[in-house]
């Protein structure tokens, strides 16, 4: 047995590495994008009237060739809430040792099998709620072709609290992820039919992340065990049966804090206006390789750790604490849309957007502590590593139906579909994704020749997901979705009107 601890305890420095990768697995999700991702976002960059073919000052987001459509500059602020009810009840279909046990060999006898840790779990439940808001503005035509844009947006802005002790917490316990992007825009005319529009983008976020890491679901703990001197044949690393999973003592609590990040990305827009009743937008939006720069911490205070081989010199502080670096690729988006006026005081939008998260098929993390070296066993004090998802690409469809209902008021309504991005095999809770139904509700009202307020209530909702196929039983259960925004935004134009 001692061989084994030693073995064990040999792999654990290189497990570091693996543990802070699968804590930020949820946070790549999350992240400052462009696209919309799972879980936590609700998109809302602009008015619920903006869009790919919408000429306002958010078209510096959406498009920037529709800048070129605005009669005269605008200023636009908007202000918001965020919030929600995100659930998941756990369900375990494979079977469980005894928390405080560990067995290493194949199969486990039956004496160390709980059968209590097995079907459904207590439901968990976290209510994120935060404000955003966003800041746009677009000059007047200049030279008769040229607009220039700017704006600051918060696309995405949530805490997640989930119960630290809870069947959730070997994914995630507690997050707070905070984005803005800035862009600047330029577009030109280039006839009374086509536009053309582009724009540069800095995007920054902040995040923390907290969760429980299990050691027995990484490869080095395979490796050490099963290669020379040890020899022995084991069942730890990614494809660890459940017998061999969630056991107290290779359960450590880690943390990662203060993460920044800069990035830089673009997009670019052409509009196409063939007739006055009808307009074609088309944007893509490129994405970027992000880096969080943070702090990481992993609480490894168990005698298998700090204590027991002591005397072979193989020995780990209790807290471990360093510098890490999370680094993943965004996705990017194409969007496409119409715009219709069916008469004269009623219009129809429809968007279409191919956003490839396909394209982000791993994240790649650097930790360095002191603490890490190892020199009786050759190990350095910096790791680098990566950690491969299997995320799809999603498509996302929206239809807005918009009515001038008096002189001074417009109204308009939209419903809309949003296709999962995380399969059954590798969805857990720091990805909660799902089939996303849309609706939201705008009302404009002119208050004057040059000022606008425009409010909108969005609701998304996925459809209950029950997962049966989570690899390796990580993620089987059920997850449940609502979120809500609410927003006010005021359009002051700029100039005279032409």
């Amino acid at each position: 047995m001692l061989a084994t601890r030693q073995a064990v305890v040999q792999a654990s420095s290189q497990a570091h590495k693996f543990g802070v990768i699968a804590a930020l697995a949820g946070l790549a999700l999350m992240a400052p994008s462009p696209a919309q991702a799972s879980g936590i976002d609700v998109p809302a960059i602009g008015s619920g009237l903006s869009g790919p073919t919408t000429a306002d000052a958010a078209a510096v987001h959406w498009n920037p060739a529709m800048l070129t459509h605005l009669k005269r500059g605008q200023v636009m602020g908007g202000l918001g809430l965020i919030g929600g009810v995100i659930s998941y009840t756990r369900v375990r279909t494979g079977n469980y040792q005894i928390a405080d046990s560990l067995q290493f060999s194949q199969p486990v006898p039956s004496e160390y099998i709980d059968p209590s840790r097995r079907g459904f779990d207590d439901k968990v439940t976290t209510t994120p709620f935060a404000p955003s808001g966003d800041l746009f503005v677009a000059t007047s035509k200049i030279g008769g072709r040229w607009v220039f844009g700017f704006g600051t947006a918060v696309p995405y802005a949530a805490p997640l609290n989930f119960p630290e002790d809870g069947p959730q917490r070997f994914q995630l316990q507690q997050a707070f992820i905070v984005a803005t992007q800035t862009t600047g825009s330029v577009a030109v005319e280039l006839s009374d039919v086509f536009s053309l529009g582009a724009g540069i983008s800095l995007v920054s976020g902040l995040a923390s992340i907290s969760k429980v890491q299990d050691f027995a679901g990484v490869d080095p703990f395979h490796d050490a065990l099963a290669n020379p001197p040890i020899n022995q044949d084991n069942p730890f690393g990614l494809d660890a049966p459940s017998t061999v999973r969630e056991l107290d003592v290779l359960a450590r609590p880690f943390t990662f804090t203060d993460g920044q990040s800069i990035g830089v990305d673009f997009n670019v827009g052409l509009a196409i206006q063939p007739s006055d009743k009808l307009t074609f937008g088309f944007s893509y939006q490129h994405g970027s390789r992000l880096k969080f720069k943070g702090d990481f911490a992993m609480d490894m205070d168990h005698p298998f750790f700090t204590t027991d081989l002591a005397a072979q010199g193989l020995a780990y502080d209790a807290f471990i604490t360093g510098e890490g670096e999370l680094s993943f690729r965004l996705p990017n988006r194409i969007v496409a849309g119409s715009s219709v006026a069916l008469s004269d005081k009623v219009a129809m939008d429809t968007q279409f957007s191919w956003i490839r998260y396909s394209v982000l098929d791993s994240f790649a993390l650097t930790l360095t502590s002191p603490q890490l070296a190892q020199p009786a066993i050759g190990l350095p004090d910096t790791f680098s590593v990566t950690l491969p998802r299997d995320w799809v690409d999603t498509f996302h469809v929206e239809n807005r139906f918009a009515a001038q209902l008096s002189p001074s008021f417009l109204g308009a309504f939209t419903v809309g579909y949003h296709s999962p991005a995380s399969p059954d095999s590798t969805i857990d809770v720091s990805s909660p994704d799902g089939h996303r139904l849309i609706g939201a509700t705008t009302g404009k009202l002119g208050l004057s020749d040059r000022t606008d307020l425009v409010t909108d209530l969005e609701v998304q909702g996925i459809l209950p997901r029950d997962v049966t196929e989570s690899d390796f039983d990580l993620g089987n259960g059920r997850y449940s979705i609502v979120l809500v925004s609410a927003f006010v935004h005021l359009q002051l134009a700029l100039g005279s009107n032409p």
